[in-house]
């Protein structure tokens, strides 16, 4: 009888099961062990595969064709010379598709409408362009009749020319339930026939240029079960608000997720008027408003029912803040601009204590004024601040990622973690993983990271542990070996500072990050928040495209870019860019 306590004697069902929480990395490393393992893990390996212009110079094409049939998720850049290959791929799932002028030519687009023909099965196809190459007519029907299982469609940069085109990407629309499409051009914004989306419960219409804002609001109310909305308009292209209000509560009663970008360029209040004009909304993210007080107003009539709300882009007054998580006892996720922790301590204490993501600019008033006064750290006298914002933090005990600050290389006073200061008020928080303290000034000993790695099951800190960039690769270290608690390295640090060394040959020290700058009570007291646009983080391991906490995963429009790395005849090298990790591996180095 095998002995199952020998993780070589693992039955492959069992073997299976742990090959989901693997990287590439560790699945080609596990085809290395045995025979047996070989068999159950090189399927895995082969899941997930990317086609760029140099695959055939580093992968064998008859190791192409034989695992064809074992990929479910392909990622094509190119279809040069690959007809062998494509002909044998029949069991996929996800089609990406990304280029530019490599698919101006009908060759290709035959290739591609032949795939699809021959993969019924597929639920996902995500196409990349350039703005001046768009899908014909012909690859979009062949969608529609050959894929009846296909769930979602996204398309960024492409180019629709005539009505036809048009026609036939509404055909999809038609049956699949989450469509996205991004910076496309339209030269024609009209079609021939009346179309009707009752599959559709996810939809995004991100500047797509030439079809007027008017036009949109028609698409969005042809889908009676639409339940997300992501909604982005160019500069020159207002949002018709009226409209909005008078059509789309009504022609999609369950809309509860609204994504608005782009909404800097209405007037002040007109956001506020969509969501007087909404109910009960469970998610709100607004990118680039100005949030005065009857905008506010109109956001709190959805406190009761908020799931998730991001207004880390949007400018909002630090009372805001508080008076959000003081009113929304529903809220999950949470990204705010701006909040002065003597709000918290004058404030009411929060209700939103079921969060699991907390994301917020956290400033410390004594911590600044202290520092604007000559860095004074009298450790006698511990901070109120420090001490209720760890106190209304220990609430929150379904905490799974907590930011404190925003990533800039000017430092703001801020949360400190340190043990005198509080820090063992987080006991509560088992489920707290992620920690950022990007963007905050921090002063840690090894006392502070001994009772981090302690009491806390962290897996990742983000951000400086103190003011040189020696001691932080000392406490990153000791968070490292004792703890398996990943901390930013030495390297990044310094890449963040931009500097190679402090002045006069030191170590980098708070006055570097500073650079002169005091800072001014005021700038924090009045809570108003003005930043550059940004963009929520990418979080590795979902798929790409899936909408939520993470920012959208735009092929085209934007990089997001990682290395893929290649196995092959038993040398390891590093290629770059690749959109996502993936690793091919010779059959020929495992014949020993």
């Amino acid at each position: 009888m095998a002995d199952h306590t020998n993780p070589m004697d693992m039955p492959p069902e069992i073997l299976l099961y742990v090959a989901a929480y693997f990287t590439q990395q560790d699945l080609a490393t596990c085809t290395y062990v045995s025979r047996q393992w070989h068999q159950v893990f090189n399927p895995c390996l082969w899941k997930k595969f990317q086609i760029s212009d140099d695959t055939l110079l580093r992968t064998s094409p008859d190791i192409l064709c034989k695992h064809a049939p074992q990929i479910r998720k392909l990622t094509l850049r190119t279809t040069a010379d690959l007809d062998p290959f494509l002909e044998r791929l029949t069991n996929l799932r996800i089609l990406i598709v990304i280029g530019g002028d490599q698919f101006g030519k009908p060759e290709s687009w035959l290739q591609l409408t032949q795939l699809v023909e021959r993969n019924p099965h597929m639920e996902w196809i995500i196409l990349g362009m350039n703005r001046k190459i768009g899908p014909p007519a012909s690859f979009l029907r062949a969608i529609s009749a050959s894929c009846p299982n296909l769930r979602r469609y996204e398309s960024s940069l492409c180019l629709y020319e005539d009505p036809d085109q048009i026609d036939a990407l509404l055909g999809i629309f038609s049956q699949v339930e989450e469509a996205w499409t991004r910076y496309e051009t339209y030269a024609v914004s009209s079609v021939a026939r009346t179309f009707h989306f009752p599959k559709l419960a996810e939809l995004a219409l991100k500047d797509p240029r030439g079809l007027c804002a008017s036009r949109q609001v028609d698409i969005i109310c042809m889908c009676p079960n639409l339940k997300f909305l992501k909604w982005a308009v160019g500069n020159d292209t207002p949002i018709p608000i009226q409209e909005f209000c008078e059509r789309v509560p009504l022609a999609c009663p369950k809309l509860k997720n609204l994504h608005v970008d782009g909404s800097a360029t209405l007037p002040r209040e007109s956001v506020g008027y969509m969501l007087d004009s909404l109910k009960d909304m469970q998610e709100l993210m607004l990118f680039r408003c100005e949030i005065g007080e009857s905008m506010f107003r109109s956001l709190s009539r959805h406190f009761h029912s908020l799931t998730l709300l991001d207004l880390a882009d949007s400018q909002t007054k630090s009372s805001m803040a508080q008076r959000i998580l003081e009113n929304c006892p529903n809220l999950k996720t949470v990204s705010l601009a701006l909040l002065s922790m003597q709000e918290v301590v004058n404030g009411l204490p929060w209700r939103a204590t079921r969060v699991q993501h907390l994301q917020v600019d956290l400033v410390s008033l004594e911590g600044a004024c202290r520092m604007a006064a000559g860095g004074n750290k009298d450790s006698r006298m511990i901070p109120l601040q420090q001490i209720r914002m760890f106190e209304q933090l220990a609430k929150l005990t379904e905490l799974k990622r907590l930011t404190i600050g925003r990533e800039k290389k000017l430092r703001r006073p801020s949360l400190e973690f340190r043990v005198e200061h509080g820090l063992m008020l987080l006991k509560s928080l088992k489920k707290l993983r992620h920690l950022s303290l990007e963007g905050t000034v921090q002063d840690m000993t090894e006392e502070d990271v001994d009772w981090l790695g302690q009491n806390l099951r962290l897996h990742t800190i983000d951000g400086r542990l103190c003011s040189t960039v020696t001691e932080h690769e000392t406490l990153r270290q000791k968070l490292l070996t004792e703890y398996q608690v990943d901390v930013a390295a030495r390297e990044a640090v310094m890449e963040e500072l931009s500097i190679p060394s402090g002045r006069s040959g030191q170590d980098p020290t708070l006055d570097d990050l500073y650079d002169g700058k005091d800072y001014d009570e005021e700038e924090y007291s009045d809570g108003d928040y003005d930043d550059d646009e940004g963009q929520m983080d990418y979080e590795q391991g979902a798929e790409p495209g899936v909408a939520g906490y993470q920012d959208e995963y735009d092929y085209a429009a934007q990089g997001g870019e990682e290395s893929q790395v290649v196995l092959q005849s038993g040398e390891h090298q590093e290629f770059y860019p690749h959109s996502e990790s993936e690793i091919i591996v010779d059959d020929a180095t495992l014949q020993n």
